[in-house]
């Protein structure tokens, strides 16, 4: 049976609950056959072996929509429902069982076990299989016992046979290519196993660490020493993601993020431009690129790929276990982006070793990692965008990062969204977006009444960045003013109004976007 593998897996979740309204358990379902031999399994849990009752968690890499597609039509199942909770849930965590999970204080810090409780990474909603590029100045150890799962694998290429199979132009681009020798053969190095344990560790398998996503696939591009190899690496993470596009999924690769945990120290964008150029080549077909800045103390004046000015770069510098910018960190309003665990990060060595590292790039995968993550939330909205529209989604998701940090005065001042990296609040920026009703609300209108030498001033919040439209009507019904506004972030939004042109009297002003509609009212009055 196509789905048989499923019920092997067995997930423990650790909930906080408080009294409510009955819930739902994300990815839980009671199944009921008309015969056991379809789902008895040693791991899944009888519920009535008289009845054939049992309960299912469903694995990540696969969705709930294709599940229950499956369930529908499979013969031998005769109900099911998802399991529920008396209960709601307020605090949800998957802690996984790796033996040094304790040691990860980054994975606490940025709440990624606040998404596990969701999806523990690996397939979008759609079903297409989530990877990670990652590009490396160095070589790439990806035969670790916690990292070889995880590393994406070209089904269309025979491994050692020193051909070209799939006709893409690499000879054995089994798991990537090597950028300088453009082949399959990437050499090993403790830097690049570092970089992919935290991007992607296995999780949950009960040895070593995890990563951001216990289950995901990391594409490799080794040996960018020089600009020329790192245009070779973007370049073939672009040509396949740009066929995914293209194919709608049936070819090509599903790559929404690059990690760089390298850098050209003290390079200005002028002397890169074709390089910096590919980096919005790649945005438009739905890629971010995150990049670690140089590992010194100073306000970057001078750093590639930080210097670039692509829309779809996300710059990291690394924090401390108490939000601190690191002593040896770069910094800048300008070209930092946002911070991330960086200092004392637990993850995959040489060998199958494991050892503690220290730097920015350590702290770009952090957010890389993240990215992969908040692409499997269950939202077909989200998806649809993706396919739709994939150049915008990219700015979309960059924000929901940006606008999801955490602020603090440590770092205020020192980076652009003054913040660290929190991937909670990033998905519930997201979740307001794309799994709720895209609903406005007015907060507030002031000062009401008003006089026609002050500004008016309307403040509101809004689920959507949609273009929104303010008109505002007298007591005939006649549009005396209309504007257009694109939200900046969802809350705190706040626009003035020119009341020198209004007469005295009472006026309606209408907010919409393509969804709602809200009206407030305001009273003008004569100055005395």
């Amino acid at each position: 049976m196509k789905y048989t593998a499923l019920f092997s897996l067995n997930i423990l979740l650790f909930v906080h609950v408080v009294i409510g309204q009955n819930t739902s358990i994300d990815r839980q379902y009671i199944v009921q056959t008309f015969s056991s031999d379809l789902i008895i399994d040693s791991e899944v849990k009888v519920l009535s072996k008289d009845l054939n009752i049992f309960l299912v968690t469903l694995p990540p890499w696969i969705s709930r929509d294709s599940f229950e597609n499956y369930l529908k039509y499979e013969k031998n199942i005769k109900l099911f429902n998802k399991n529920h909770a008396s209960k709601s849930i307020e605090r949800c965590d998957l802690l996984p069982n790796d033996s040094l999970y304790k040691e990860q204080w980054g994975l606490k810090r940025i709440q990624a076990s606040k998404l596990w409780c969701n999806s523990v990474g690996g397939v979008t909603s759609n079903g297409d299989s989530i990877v990670i590029g990652v590009l490396e100045a160095r070589g790439i150890y990806y035969k670790h016992q916690d990292l070889l799962p995880n590393i994406w694998r070209n089904k269309k290429e025979i491994e050692g046979n020193n051909l070209d199979d799939d006709n893409n132009g690499y000879i054995d681009d089994c798991h990537g290519i090597n950028c300088d020798t453009q082949n399959g053969t990437i050499l090993p190095h403790s830097h690049g196993a570092a970089v992919l344990g935290v991007l992607g560790a296995v999780g949950n398998n009960s040895i070593g660490v995890s990563g951001v996503n216990h289950h995901v696939k990391m594409m490799l591009a080794s040996e960018a020493i020089y600009e020329s190899d790192w245009i070779v690496g973007l370049n073939y993470f672009l040509q396949m993601r740009k066929l995914f596009n293209k194919t709608n999924g049936v070819q090509g690769v599903f790559i929404p993020v690059v990690n760089i945990s390298a850098g050209f120290d003290y390079g200005k964008a002028e002397d890169f431009e074709i390089l910096c150029s590919l980096l919005d080549e790649l945005g438009k077909e739905g890629v971010l690129v995150v990049g670690s800045v140089i590992n010194s103390s100073i306000d970057i004046k001078g750093d590639i790929p930080a210097d670039c000015s692509s829309n779809y770069l996300i710059t990291v510098s690394n924090s401390t276990s108490k939000d601190l910018l690191y002593q040896n960190a770069a910094f800048g309003k300008k070209n930092v982006d946002i911070a991330a665990p960086g200092d004392d990060i637990m993850t995959t060595g040489l060998g199958n070793k494991y050892w503690y590292q220290t730097g920015t790039s350590l702290a770009a995968p952090f957010v890389s990692g993240g990215i992969a993550l908040l692409n499997t939330i269950e939202s077909k909205e989200w998806m649809e965008k993706v396919n739709v529209n994939p150049s915008e989604a990219a700015l979309e998701m960059k924000n929901f990062i940006m606008q999801g940090a955490d602020k603090n005065t440590n770092l205020q001042g020192l980076i652009k969204s003054g913040g660290r990296l929190n991937l909670e609040t990033a998905s519930k920026l997201m979740e307001q977006q794309y799994t709720k009703i895209k609903e406005i609300s007015i907060a507030k209108i002031f000062p009401n009444p008003c006089s026609a030498d002050e500004k008016l001033k309307l403040e509101f919040i809004t689920n959507t960045y949609t273009e929104h439209q303010i008109n505002i009507y007298n007591l005939t019904g006649q549009v005396i003013a209309a504007r257009s506004y694109f939200p900046e972030n969802l809350f705190n939004n706040s626009i003035e109004l020119d009341m020198s042109n209004y007469s005295q009297g009472l006026y309606f002003l209408a907010l919409s976007n393509e969804n709602s509609t809200k009206i407030g009212k305001f009273l003008v009055i004569n100055q005395q």
